[in-house]
């Protein structure tokens, strides 16, 4: 006769860092887990959930979330695993450009340059760009000139 112990054995997930430019739902497969309760570890608040060995979650903000799973077999032994999630969610750039409603008195049309600059927290930065108004930004600098009066 051979008697074997009673130890059932799976791993939750490797702790993982994700970014994302958006939320949108996290999935993966916790195969051998017979209950879960997903909860975000520093509120408790229940934040996914396990259906058919897959563990889904939609991170409602940057966080770690904590997932603590128990696998259970026919005798009633447990294990826990514990996978650990850190998300970061693309924050939106912010553009400083020319203070709004600057007046300039020229007796003469030239063109008018002023500094332009973006910063990005997520450092995933492309561009600046003119959605509505005059002028092009070039280098940082966003021109424009005034056109001529007709006479």
């Amino acid at each position: 006769m051979t008697v074997k112990p009673n130890n059932p054995r799976w791993r939750a997930r490797r702790d993982q860092n994700l970014f994302q430019c958006a939320s949108t739902q996290v999935c993966w497969a916790a195969r051998g887990a017979t209950r879960t309760q997903p909860r975000e570890r520093d509120t408790g608040e229940r934040v996914g959930t396990y259906s058919a060995g897959q563990i889904c979650f939609t991170p409602s903000a940057d966080g770690i979330y904590t997932f603590i799973l128990q696998a259970t077999d026919q005798c009633g032994v447990s294990v826990r695993d514990t996978a650990v999630i850190t998300v970061n969610i693309n924050e939106p750039p912010v553009c400083s450009g020319p203070p709004a409603n600057n007046n300039y008195f020229q007796c003469t049309p030239t063109q008018v340059s002023l500094p332009v600059s973006a910063t990005d927290a997520d450092g995933n930065f492309m561009h600046c760009q003119i959605v509505s108004g005059p002028g092009s930004i070039v280098s940082g600098q966003w021109s424009t000139r005034r056109p001529r009066r007709r006479r």
